[in-house]
């Protein structure tokens, strides 16, 4: 494949105490890997893509972690949603809220991917803190589905 000087997305599945490669390709990654990247080392992963990109030599801080956490937004079911209705209060520790549909837009019960609905992201100074976060940030957000 000769992926040199960008980013790769790697999934791997264990099965018997052997490691499978399911897919490599020349991509920062989906599902908010990004953002958690750039949350925990502290720098602007994208940016990061673009230097490389651009034949620049781009600079790594390692000096940093902030433990951090995310999860998808999905339904159980097809619908339509009714309601979306985000009851969380300003928080430095809540990252980002993304709400990929808006009301009244058909949504399909998550098998893969693109059928989620949107994400969350916490960070903490531990990842008890950063998962806590995350817990109470979910049960504040309410999306009726019909």
């Amino acid at each position: 494949m000769k992926l040199d000087n960008c980013a790769i997305n790697c999934d791997f599945i264990m099965k018997d105490d052997k490691t499978y490669v399911l897919e490599i390709g020349g991509r920062s990654g989906a599902t908010c890997l990004a953002e958690l990247v750039s949350i925990y080392y502290g720098f602007n992963y994208y940016e990061k893509i673009i230097e490389c990109a651009l034949g620049q030599r781009p600079v790594f801080p390692l000096d940093q972690a902030v433990p951090n956490a995310s999860k998808l937004l999905m339904s159980d079911r097809d619908g339509v949603i009714k309601g979306i209705v985000d009851h969380n209060e300003p928080d430095e520790n809540i990252c980002d809220i993304q709400f990929d549909y808006r009301v009244e837009e058909y949504v399909r019960k998550f098998k893969v991917g693109p059928d989620r609905i949107g994400h969350i992201i916490t960070k903490g100074r531990t990842l008890k803190e950063a998962t806590d976060t995350l817990d109470r940030a979910i049960a504040n957000i309410d999306i009726m589905i019909q």
